[in-house]
């Protein structure tokens, strides 16, 4: 779906690791996004 809008930014939020690592939940978001990404946190500002 982002690929198709192509926003100047993705957040990832409410994120399930299930095992895995932020860094590779990232990852594996840009195997296919070449757009800009994030991991969302409480109280940030974008």
């Amino acid at each position: 779906m982002a690929g198709q809008a192509r926003p100047g930014l993705v957040i990832l939020y409410h994120q399930l690791f299930n095992g895995v690592t932020e860094e590779e939940l990232l990852a594996e978001v840009r195997e296919t996004y070449d757009g800009r990404v994030v991991s969302g946190k409480d109280l940030e500002i974008y």
